[in-house]
């Protein structure tokens, strides 16, 4: 890799890091995201993940937002602004990867593939897994796959791939697609190869040692947080998880229509990585490292139960490296004719860039968690500063909320009662008995019917529509006014005076 190739990466993050900051202060709040940034939130004031709150992932991520909210304030739009700095580093790790094959221009139209496509720039900067996980992979891989290859690199390409298991643990299943690769690399020499999984594992081993740290801790906990509770939260059959998988796969392909997901991006590189597959098995010449980690990926990502279609934002660049590695000498032999091609197939895949930007932005139109265009007001940044502002002037430094999504308390003096640190509370507690529920800092809804009639909730904070069935009559029922609201946003109290909005 040449000097000024570094230099021009460099270029290419302060221009992703422009276009992802702006993105990441415009994108209307995702749901997990509220359990994701205030899990950092109680990092902040000295609480642990899975000893002290209920938290469904590995543990990497709620330090990184804790590290954002140090340096930055708690804020959504000081987490938000570094996450934004992922998917720039990504950006810039592509064009690093794409520059010894496709040269200079080939891979910055890869940066610009990656750049707007619907399963990248609404996705990776926001405070989620997505960011931090694509972008310790692509280090990992850059590591292993450039052509000055030492012990230090292969050391830090387990210390990056260990990072990324930090951030969600089933990527820990990418282990055997790189031990192969080292097996390759080694030229199939069994002695070269046990020295070079040794520093791989060492690397791997050193970046896993907080899931030993927690695991310690306490056992039980450890396996409920990343494990058990994932095993359990759905309740489809069989039959019904093979069908909606079935369907995830149809939306992937491009098969099946989906408001939530539009554009062609996606399907143009899985079908162009599938081509790529099958024309390497044609003339026996194997693909790329990044056509199998992208086939391990797409594995992985279907595991999960539910699975959704956002989850494959983790698999596009691999697709589109893989897809671009295997054009090397199309660009290198006919590169104008190449990028001339290149381009006109982008801007034909922009064509439903703008109406996404729209959606993700303003109107929520198809946006998961956002129902309707007129809630999409209430997931806006600037809505959620202004709830934060008016409940730390309407209640007492240090009163305890039960909010049915925490995202609302990012930023105020107050705490989430327990059990209420994470909105999947009552899933995650359906199926345990009372001391569990305890132990893992999980709810059940008839445990919170009881909580409001003995008047144990003093503030319940939530969205008008998720105060339904059973939980609205106990709130009636036991004197829980509303005290204030923020559009379709209500906080109720058993004080029968209505606060005036300051």
């Amino acid at each position: 890799m040449k000097r000024y190739s570094y230099r021009e990466a460099l270029f290419v993050f302060c221009g992703l890091l422009l276009w992802f900051g702006r993105v990441s202060l415009e994108r209307l709040a995702s749901g997990d995201e509220g359990f994701y940034l205030y899990a950092a939130s109680l990092i902040t004031q000295g609480k642990t993940p899975y000893i002290d709150f209920f938290y469904p992932q590995a543990p990497l991520l709620p330090y990184i937002y804790a590290f954002a909210f140090h340096i930055g304030g708690e804020s959504w739009e000081s987490g938000r602004l570094f996450a934004s700095i992922f998917p720039a580093i990504s950006g810039a790790m592509i064009y690093l990867l794409l520059i010894p094959s496709v040269r200079r221009m080939g891979a910055l139209l890869g940066v610009l593939f990656f750049a707007t496509s619907v399963f990248i720039f609404p996705w990776l900067p926001t405070a989620q897994t997505y960011g931090p996980s694509i972008t310790f992979l692509l280090i990992s891989l850059f590591f292993v796959t450039r052509e000055k290859f030492s012990l230090r690199s292969i050391f830090s390409c387990g210390l990056f791939l260990g990072l990324t298991v930090d951030v969600r643990i089933f990527f820990i299943g990418l282990l055997p697609f790189f031990l192969g690769y080292l097996w390759i690399r080694s030229e199939h020499s069994f002695e070269k190869f046990k020295r070079f999984a040794f520093f791989f594992l060492l690397g791997l081993g050193l970046a896993l040692l907080p899931h030993l740290f927690f695991f310690l801790l306490d056992p039980q906990a450890y396996w409920f947080n990343n494990l058990g509770y994932h095993l359990t939260r759905s309740g489809r059959t069989v039959g019904e998880s093979l069908e909606h998988k079935f369907q995830v796969a149809q939306v992937l392909s491009g098969l099946r229509p989906s408001q939530k997901f539009g554009g062609y991006q996606f399907s143009l590189f899985f079908w162009g990585w599938g081509l790529v597959g099958i024309v390497s098995l044609v003339t026996r010449k194997a693909p790329s490292f990044s056509f199998f980690l992208a086939l391990g990926l797409l594995v992985l990502h279907f595991l999960p139960e539910p699975t959704y279609v956002q989850y494959f934002s983790t698999v596009f660049p691999f697709f589109l490296l893989a897809v671009f590695e295997s054009l090397q000498s199309v660009f290198r032999e006919k590169s104008v004719a190449a990028l001339s091609l290149g381009a006109f197939i982008f801007l034909l895949s922009l064509s439903h860039f703008s109406i996404d930007v729209i959606r993700y932005t303003q109107t929520g139109k198809g946006v998961l968690g956002i129902p309707s265009e007129k809630l999409a007001e209430e997931r806006k940044l600037s809505f959620l500063r202004t709830v934060s502002r008016e409940l730390n002037a309407a209640l007492p430094s240090g009163a305890q909320v039960a909010p049915l999504w925490p995202g609302y308390l990012i930023g105020t003096h107050l705490v989430a009662s327990p059990g209420f640190e994470n909105h999947f509370t009552f899933r995650a507690g359906g199926q345990l008995g009372e001391e569990a529920r305890g132990k893992f800092h999980v709810l059940r809804l008839d445990e919170v019917l009881s909580m409001i009639q003995k008047g144990q909730l003093s503030y319940v904070l939530g969205w008008k529509r998720d105060f339904r069935g059973p939980l609205i009559r106990e709130l009636n029922k036991n004197g829980y006014k509303v005290m204030h609201e923020w559009g379709a946003v209500q906080l109720r109290g058993q004080s029968s005076e209505v606060l005036s909005e300051k």
